[in-house]
Formats: C-alpha cells, sequence, structure tokens
C-alpha cells in the first residue's frame, strides 16, 4: 500500500533515471498487488510539469491525463482536516504544503510514500514510511 507523488508518476510517461523502478510500481498496482493512492491536485501537478518539457507537446499531455485517470488510482480529495495536518508537515518539515499533504495522506493511511525528489527525500527521511525511488 503506498502513496505516489508526481516525481514518481511523471517517470512513468518521460524516460528519465529509475523510470524503470517507477514503472515497476505502476505494474504492481495495474496487475492488482498493491493499492495506490494520489491526492487529487496530482492530475493538475503532472499536467504541469509535463506542459514545461519541451519536448513533450500538449495533444501528448492530453492523452496522459487521459491515461492516468483509466488507470483507475484511488484519489483522495482534500478536507480541511488533511490540509491543515499538512500545514503542519509543511512547517515542522520546510517543505511545500504540496508535498506535505502526500506524507500527510500516506502517514494517515498507514501506507508507504514513495518520492523520486531527493530534496523531498532529505527533509522527510526520518520518517519511516518515506521512501526514495532510487533505494526501492
Amino acid at each position: 500500500m503506498r502513496v505516489l507523488d508526481t516525481s514518481v508518476i511523471y517517470k512513468w510517461y518521460v524516460e528519465e533515471e529509475n523510470t524503470t523502478k517507477a514503472l515497476s510500481l505502476r505494474d504492481d498496482f495495474v496487475k492488482g498487488g498493491i493499492e495506490t493512492v494520489i491526492p487529487d491536485f496530482l492530475f493538475h501537478e503532472l499536467a504541469n510539469a509535463l506542459r514545461y518539457n519541451s519536448r513533450i507537446e500538449r495533444e501528448e499531455i492530453e492523452e496522459t491525463i487521459d491515461n492516468l485517470f483509466e488507470l483507475g488510482l484511488e484519489t483522495v480529495l482534500a478536507t480541511p482536516t488533511l490540509s491543515k495536518e499538512a500545514l503542519k508537515i509543511a512547517y515542522d518539515y520546510q517543505i511545500t504544503v504540496y508535498d506535505a499533504l502526500y506524507i500527510t495522506l500516506a502517514q494517515n493511511l498507514e501506507f508507504e510514500f514513495n518520492t523520486a525528489d531527493k530534496k523531498l527525500y532529505e527533509k522527510t527521511k526520518g520518517l519511516p514510511f518515506v521512501k526514495y525511488l532510487r533505494d526501492i
């Protein structure tokens, strides 16, 4: 059971370092082996990251978003409680509220949190459920 952030899911669509590991996490979900959860804003965050990749056309981004929706990842909507807990984690670990929301979600669900964002990992690696994609 895991929460994935955009840095991992981005690698499902763009070949980068550790793409193979990211695709393995996707395959675990698709084959029904591992429950995978994301916050609802991930779709927008991914579209934005892809939008700033000069090698990717708008139509391809639209197809990517359609594909991600079709995968059927469990998507969690923000709530006041979740947002306030994320704000506390953001202050405690000096990270963005966006990043803290992934961590809060994983913590509340008692899931593992996977990220390919080295800076985020370095700031939060003291949390036992935070895992860096390279090390998985």
